[in-house]
């Protein structure tokens, strides 16, 4: 009797279980009002339902309908592919794609994690490792180590300037060389390596394992949609030929997760952003991302890894007026005094919506700024003088890129090296003097936010003449796919390998959690650096010193 008792309570517990894990992703939530500045409100199941409640378009009203039953079979709303021919770096595809039903690569999810690198990596093979401390949701590398080698630099060990002999322009690397005892003028931010335990060595999705500085879609000067990069490789006019400095990594491990759900928990994102007057007129930036999603982040069997890269479109450029909104300088929340800064690039590709034909979330905000007698902004946290405080961004860009797996993501600079002109926005107007002991707007403190939806559809089609695409073919609410995408994020065919316009993307075990609608995942950053966060100074120069100094050679103030 026992027998049949235990049997019996154990059936009813792997039914109501059953019932649960069919069930995870169905969330309730209520209406809510999103105020300019803010983000982050994410719908269980079910469209959103948005409404303006004011004609400054400052709050917005978000309803979140009941949830209604996950069904992949349906197809998402669909962007058509531009009529242009196809261009590759390293090999070209001609023509316009003609329509066919591509069979993306079926992804098997790992059954080990990746090898993690030692604790105190090297610095030009395995970066720094990932340390032992916790460093806060902020940091990005083995911050431990990094303040071993500022305490070297400070002790003279690195005064000398690193030859390009000791420079390899397809690897990460801090400030400073530890094997060659010299410095650079520049760094590349966070370490990609701090998150290899979960997303494996870097450039190894692409199949440049290592190759952890740019990548095969870099860009360059086109003056078409789908230009050809092979003259401008011959002539070493590419983006990691001329704009070298401008990689930064921006890498984040373990962050909150509001609710415990639909969380984007971590990622390490390349991006291309000067933050000065030789990115300022230029609308579309390369990036390379790979983020770990988790449905149920107390369950790891919910969690997957997306991998995708292209050319992100960073919208319109605007500024503020000086020191404007109410002296928190770095607010750029598309308020009625920002000012549009016209550029070419605006309508280089792609015509550039105006704001009656869609809300700008695509921007480049670079403030006017007054930092007169500001030099050292980590000093205090003075609530007089917002200058000061060092929790505040000074300019920011909001991307985008589309296709099947939509991304959106926020990069947030602390200290970029440039004010703006709003006339010639490509002026250099620098706010440190080469020839003053010190500068503490040198780029080198970032964060970002991958606060918008990471939207993930199941199905794609991009109409006439283009591509139909099956994302999960299993029809398990699950994907697991690689594919290859052009430049713009949209599925081409015939790739075999990475180049521009046949850059890869890879889906293992991402959940179709219904945020939008069925047959769709969405996932979200939902903690706040903005306003909050503290990220790592990657600038290590010894005090009285300025060591990173590419700017002015950018700038044409001095040349080594």
């Amino acid at each position: 009797m026992r027998s049949f008792t235990l049997l019996f309570f154990l059936c009813i517990f792997c039914l109501v279980f059953l019932f649960a894990s069919s069930t995870f992703a169905q969330v309730s939530i209520p209406t809510y009002f999103l105020k300019s500045g803010k983000n982050n409100v994410i719908c269980g199941q079910g469209p959103m339902r948005l409404r303006w409640l004011d004609s400054a378009r400052k709050t917005l009203q978000i309803t979140c309908p009941e949830d209604i039953a996950l069904s992949p079979t349906l197809t998402s709303t669909n962007t058509p592919v531009p009529t242009s021919s196809h261009a590759g770096h390293g090999g070209v595809t001609t023509g316009t794609p003609t329509r066919s039903q591509i069979s993306p690569t079926q992804t098997p999810r790992p059954t080990s994690t990746p090898t993690m690198v030692p604790e105190n990596g090297s610095h030009n093979g395995n970066g720094f490792g990932r340390g032992t401390g916790n460093y806060g949701q902020e940091v990005g590398i083995n911050l431990d180590r990094l303040n071993q080698l500022k305490a070297e630099a400070a002790a003279g060990r690195y005064a000398r300037l690193c030859t390009n002999a000791e420079h390899d322009r397809t690897k990460w690397h801090s400030l400073v060389n530890p094997e060659a005892n010299c410095h650079y003028d520049h760094h590349h931010g966070d370490d990609p390596w701090y998150v290899a335990d979960i997303f494996g060595p870097p450039g190894a999705w692409f199949g440049h394992s290592g190759w952890s500085i740019s990548f095969p879609w870099q860009t360059f000067r086109a003056t078409s949609a789908y230009e050809s990069s092979d003259a401008h490789v011959a002539r070493k006019e590419m983006e990691n030929d001329l704009k070298h400095e401008g990689y930064i990594w921006i890498v984040r491990r373990n962050l909150p997760c509001q609710g415990g759900r639909n969380c984007v928990t971590d990622y390490r994102l390349q991006v291309h952003a000067m933050m000065g007057a030789g990115d300022f007129p230029v609308r579309y930036h390369s990036f390379s991302v790979e983020m770990r999603v988790c449905v149920d982040k107390s369950r790891p069997e919910t969690c997957g890894i997306a991998r995708k890269g292209g050319w992100a479109d960073h919208g319109r450029l605007f500024t503020t007026p000086v020191n404007n909104n109410g002296g928190a300088i770095g607010n750029c929340g598309n308020s009625p005094t920002d000012i549009h800064i016209p550029v070419p690039a605006d309508n280089l590709f792609f015509r550039l919506e105006t704001e009656e034909e869609k809300p700008w979330d695509e921007i480049r905000c670079h403030p006017q700024l007054n930092l007169s007698g500001v030099r050292r902004r980590e000093d205090a946290i003075n609530p007089l003088s917002p200058l000061l405080d060092p929790r505040l961004e000074l300019a920011h860009w909001w991307a985008k890129s589309g296709g099947p797996t939509e991304l959106r993501f926020q990069v947030l600079s602390y200290d970029p090296v440039s004010n703006i002109n709003p006339r010639n926005p490509g002026q250099w107007l620098l706010f440190c003097d080469p020839n003053a002991p010190a500068c503490d707007f040198s780029a080198s403190k970032f964060s970002a936010v991958l606060g918008y939806i990471e939207l993930f559809r199941s199905r794609w089609s991009s109409g006439t003449g283009g591509i139909d695409l099956n994302l999960d073919p299993d029809g398990n609410g699950i994907l697991d796919i690689n594919y290859y995408a052009d430049r713009w994020g949209l599925p081409v065919a015939g790739c075999t390998e990475a180049r521009l316009d046949c850059i890869p993307v890879q889906l293992s075990g991402i959940r179709l959690n219904g945020i939008f609608s069925a047959g769709q995942g969405g996932y979200a950053q939902t903690d706040q650096p903005i306003d909050g966060g503290r990220p790592a100074n990657h600038d290590i120069s010894p005090a009285g010193k300025q060591w990173v100094t590419w700017f002015y050679r950018h700038a044409g103030l001095m040349h080594y």
